[in-house]
């Protein structure tokens, strides 16, 4: 549901969702759910400008790839990251998630 609304660009809806799923995630057993739930949180509180918010989702999704040895998610992360800096100008911090 959230990427629909994500392509959509419908980044209210989006939190709603992310919203109402927080408390039920922290109780979640399946690794990969957990990772798709903070990477799209962190799309969201990006694309919100709530960077802080975004930055500990995207280093959450980071954690469950890692969990799971998934490389390209892992990656995917590090990359949403270092996209993330970019936007707000730490270029120094862009640098290390692309290396």
């Amino acid at each position: 549901i959230v990427q629909a609304y994500i392509r959509q660009r419908q980044f209210d809806k989006c939190l709603e969702v992310v919203e109402d799923l927080q408390i039920p995630i922290e109780f979640c057993k399946e690794l990969h759910v957990c990772y798709i739930y903070h990477e799209k949180a962190g799309i969201t509180y990006r694309a919100i400008e709530k960077y802080e918010r975004a930055i500990w989702h995207y280093n959450e999704a980071i954690r469950f790839a890692s969990k799971l040895n998934s490389c390209a998610f892992v990656c995917t992360g590090h990359n949403n990251l270092a996209f993330l800096y970019n936007k707000i100008q730490n270029f120094d911090l862009a640098h290390q998630n692309i290396n």
